[in-house]
């Protein structure tokens, strides 16, 4: 993945199509992100100085590996800019990224807003969606979703409450399994069809699978640390 990503540099060239350019945004975000890379943390900090400048395909990225590395001072700066966003564009783009900080204290205040009414109802579910995914936040993010979910029912459409729920498939535990389905049979919600039954059943097979291969994957990892 580096060498494609040292192939194709920071900066679009002449005559690049438009998915080479999505590309581009892509594996910089994964490289910053899922790798941790520091050095494309840094290039990142130095891009966003001077964004005006930035491929629009790359800059999405780099809001979320700056995200990813950051601390309060660069959520607060991405708090601002989500409310005070022009277009619905730029609005989602920081929404979001406020779901992608690592500290647990800077996620729990993204976790408030999604009931407080800061952001709207439309909107929350999916934040609070994104966390129960997030490897950083899950944990944090079902507790404090146990614990406002009479809130959030009340609060979100009930598309908006299904989309939420679908989160519980990252909660890819032994523990963590054993807890939804407890929380699930205690409240029984209705989200129609087979809806649960299906997130539940995604759910087992992400923990089969890392009770099955967490290892091998560890090891086969281990060779480029």
């Amino acid at each position: 993945m580096r060498g494609v990503f040292e192939e194709l540099g920071w900066t679009p060239r002449p005559g690049e199509d438009e998915l080479t350019r999505q590309l581009r945004g892509d594996l910089i975000r994964a490289l910053g992100v899922l790798g941790d890379d520091r050095a494309v943390q840094a290039r990142a900090v130095e891009l966003y100085a001077g964004a005006a400048d930035v491929d629009p395909n790359v800059l999405p990225a780099i809001i979320a590996v700056l995200a990813h590395a950051g601390d309060g001072p660069r959520y607060d700066e991405f708090l601002q800019k989500f409310r005070s966003a022009t277009t619905p564009q730029e609005e989602q783009r920081y929404l979001y990224a406020l779901a992608g900080f690592r500290q647990p204290a800077l996620l729990s205040q993204t976790l408030a807003r999604t009931t407080n009414g800061e952001f709207r109802t439309q909107d929350a579910p999916f934040v609070a969606r994104a966390l129960l995914t997030s490897v950083h936040g899950r944990e944090l993010a079902w507790e404090f979703v146990k614990t406002n979910w009479d809130t959030m029912e009340r609060l979100y459409p009930k598309a908006g409450l299904r989309r939420l729920a679908e989160g519980v498939i990252g909660l890819a535990t032994p523990e963590l399994e054993r807890d939804v389905h407890a929380f699930f049979k205690a409240r029984r919600p209705e989200f129609g069809g087979k809806t649960l039954e299906q997130y539940l059943e995604q759910l087992r097979i992400a923990v089969s699978l890392r009770e099955r291969e967490s290892a091998a994957l560890a090891k086969y990892l281990a060779r480029f640390a």
